[in-house]
């Protein structure tokens, strides 16, 4: 499994699956901080960063992402109400901020330098709200 997120969208979901405290308020392992993306869109990330992923399962990398289609999308998911696992959004969906999120050129071409391929078809992307 890969990890590779804003700092927005991975609050909730690495510390309980990493067992790591992203926020610093409790006693336990030290913090991980997010790495900053490389502003080419062809090559964002860093060979440390791609080792990161290659050795530890993860990365952390923050501005993947436009910060305004993340701002977007977390309003547009505020509105959306937390649900069973088949109600969440698929692309494409009604929100236009995740559907260019999904479709975006640099994860796009993070997961090709991850992979090691000039080659990707996106096959599924989905969105869920949290409570």
């Amino acid at each position: 499994d890969a990890l590779i997120a804003d700092r927005q969208f991975v609050k909730s979901s690495l510390p309980a699956a990493k067992g790591m405290d992203l926020r610093n308020s409790r006693p336990g392992p030290p913090m991980i901080s997010p790495t900053d993306a490389l502003p080419d869109d062809d090559v964002p990330l860093t060979p440390q960063q791609v080792s990161s992923w290659r050795d530890q399962g993860f990365v952390l990398v923050q501005g993947l992402v436009p910060e305004e289609l993340v701002s977007a999308a977390q309003e547009e998911m505020a509105a959306t109400p937390p649900g069973p696992l088949t109600r969440g959004l698929m692309l494409p969906s009604s929100s236009d901020a995740l559907n260019k999120i999904s479709t975006h050129r640099r994860p796009r071409s993070a997961v090709r330098q991850l992979l090691g391929t000039g080659s990707l078809t996106l096959l599924q992307s989905e969105a869920w709200s949290k409570s």
